[in-house]
């Protein structure tokens, strides 16, 4: 026979829950059922669709859960107007609209355009040129541009919206539904809605800036480069001159030219309250705790199958849970605030007998933080480590970058550069990565973090300066030989000839290192506090080359300064060579009596 359980769920999170699940089924065996929930880590404040799941190891059946779950179908239509257009969204604008475009805007002015340089003086591009705007304007933006906006709640003209995905929602009335966080649907015709805020242009749009009074020379736009001009002023026309990037330039006047500009795609634009047309398939989010008209006339599947809810109570028939069976039962609910809450499952068999089972659920409602570290912390033309620590593990750490400063550029101005470093991690709390250091761009670096998002989905911790580090790739100057080493930098100029191998190096500098090398060999000493230092080297017979170089804190080596020392710690040899003419051999006779003898000096150094 098929055993069932009776199950309440007596403790949840939320005080508004209440379901119960329940059989008429009987059974003479106690039970302890196996329990599961998912999610189990949520977001506070956020609504799911939770699923209870329940196996029957051998007893009998189930009560209590809070509004009773359906599933929909893909490819239902759906009813709501209240939906969340994503960041990047394209849509068409329905007619002219005014929006507002920021000083220093780059646009571009097509070859011939009109340019008025003084109240009678009028040129015309020959080349076209790359201009910004010299303060906020306000052109029309021309009806059927496409743009894309950035993510925002918008309400549509109509309300029908196909699902994407089988769907599971809990069921309200009879004929609506709330669907969880986030649910992902489509609009299955064009649709119109409004947009504010920001958005940016698709292709490139020619546009009228906006008026302003043309009785006078009014600056529009500031060229970006030197720019051919041909004047049209009757005493100078057809004069070819360049007119200087960063020149101000008016391009219209009073009587016959419109200031004609083109916003490049890629532009971006404020609107306010736009009417756009949004195109059939576009996906939008339908927005959270918002309730649906359910599908005319259908149905929804009950979950799980073979259950039916009525009177606040899950009624199960033939398919109630079998010994060995697992049935999941779905539940919505809004997650509470910070905080792990137990859900108490009781059972209870025809003989009274109550087993309880608790599960948790952990609610996180705290949006991370996190902390950096850059080792070493000054560093030369080398590679650092940076370290950043969550408060809790994540699912995602936002970008994390590094901005170099004190870059000069050829024209003097001090410009920065900015580069992600990839970062990786095995736990999701200890992220690592590293940064190797761009040449001349010399100061203070900082380490900049974007927020990052945590398993339940809060997001923060952007922080723009997280961590800084110093950057020097400048090597301290060779040191010099002088007779006796006073200051910073100098070291003894040893002699050229010496007849002993152990000889001192010394001298003062106040870096953090002293490398000495003697021919191949490399000696490292670090200067006492008076900045002096000394090495004892040997030398080896003959030829030997000492160098000395200084090395900063960054790691930075300074070019050697380098010394030939010669050592001759041999006495010279006398040999013969002839006597009397004759080459020279042991116990030779010779009958000269006043004999020349020729000797030979030899020295082990040459």
């Amino acid at each position: 026979m098929r055993e069932k359980l009776a199950l309440v769920i007596a403790a949840l999170m939320i005080t508004s829950m209440a379901l119960s699940i329940s059989t008429t089924s009987v059974s003479a065996t106690h039970a302890t059922p196996t329990m599961s929930v998912s999610p189990d880590f949520v977001k506070a404040g956020n609504s799911y669709v939770f699923t209870l799941s329940v196996k029957n190891n051998g007893g009998d059946l189930i009560e209590n859960v809070i509004e009773p779950i359906v599933k929909l179908p893909k490819d239902n239509i759906v009813e709501n107007v209240d939906v969340t257009l994503s960041a990047g969204t394209q849509v068409v604008m329905e007619n002219d609209n005014i929006v507002t475009v920021v000083e220093n805007t780059d646009v571009t002015l097509p070859v011939g355009t009109r340019i008025q340089l003084s109240g009678s003086l009028f040129a015309e591009l020959i080349d076209g040129a790359t201009a910004e705007l010299v303060d906020n304007r306000t052109p029309v933006l021309a009806v059927n541009n496409e743009v894309t906006v950035e993510s925002q709640a918008v309400t549509l003209a109509e309300n029908d919206l196909r699902l994407l995905a089988d769907t599971s929602a809990a069921l309200v009335t009879p004929t609506t539904a709330r669907f969880p966080e986030d649910t992902l649907v489509e609009v299955p015709d064009d649709v119109d809605t409004n947009v504010s805020g920001s958005i940016t242009l698709v292709a490139d749009n020619k546009v009228t800036l906006g008026t302003d009074n043309k009785s006078t020379v009014v600056a529009d736009v500031r060229l970006l480069a030197e720019t051919r001009i041909k004047y049209t002023t009757t005493s100078l026309a057809g004069g070819i001159v360049s007119l200087d990037a960063g020149t101000e330039v008016d391009i219209g006047n009073n009587v016959t030219y419109t200031e004609n500009v083109v916003l490049p795609a890629g532009t971006k634009v404020t609107a306010t309250n736009a009417p756009v047309t949004v195109a059939e398939n576009t996906d939008v989010t339908v927005l959270a705790g918002k309730v649906v008209i359910l599908p005319t006339g259908t149905v929804p599947q009950s979950v799980p199958a073979g259950w039916s809810f009525s009177d606040n109570a899950w009624n199960g028939t033939a398919d109630n849970i079998a010994v060995g069976e697992t049935v999941e039962f779905p539940f919505a609910a809004t997650a509470p605030t910070n905080g792990t809450y137990n859900i108490t499952v009781k059972t209870t068999d025809i003989n009274g007998y109550e087993a309880n089972v608790i599960i948790s659920i952990t609610s996180d409602g705290m949006a991370p933080t996190v902390t950096a570290a850059v080792s070493p912390s000054l560093v030369g033309l080398a590679t650092v480590t940076i370290t950043v620590t969550a408060s809790e593990k994540l699912s995602e750490l936002g970008k994390v970058t590094v901005t170099q400063s004190g870059a000069v550029t050829q024209s003097g101005a001090v410009d920065e550069n900015v580069f992600t470093v990839t970062m990786t991690s095995t736990d999701g709390i200890t992220w690592t990565g590293t940064y190797s250091v761009i040449e001349n761009w010399d100061g203070a670096a900082t380490v900049a973090i974007e927020n990052s998002k945590d398993l339940a989905g809060n997001v923060g911790g952007e922080n723009a300066s997280v961590a800084t580090f110093t950057v020097d790739t400048i090597a301290p100057n060779a040191p010099i030989a002088v007779a006796v080493p006073t200051n910073d930098g100098e070291v003894i100029l040893l002699d050229n000839f010496v007849n002993q191998p152990n000889q001192l190096v010394y001298g003062v500098s106040t870096e953090a290192e002293v490398l000495v090398r003697v021919n191949s060999d490399v000696i490292s000493v670090t200067p006492r506090t008076d900045n002096g230092y000394s090495v004892a080297i040997t030398l080896v017979e003959g030829t030997n080359e000492v160098g000395v170089s200084l090395v900063d804190l960054a790691g930075n080596a300074s070019e050697e300064n380098v010394q030939e020392v010669v050592l001759d710690s041999l006495p010279p040899t006398v040999a013969v060579v002839s006597i009397a003419g004759k080459g020279y051999a042991a116990d030779m006779a010779i009958n000269d009596n006043t004999p020349t003898i020729v000797v030979k000096m030899l020295d082990a150094v040459s």
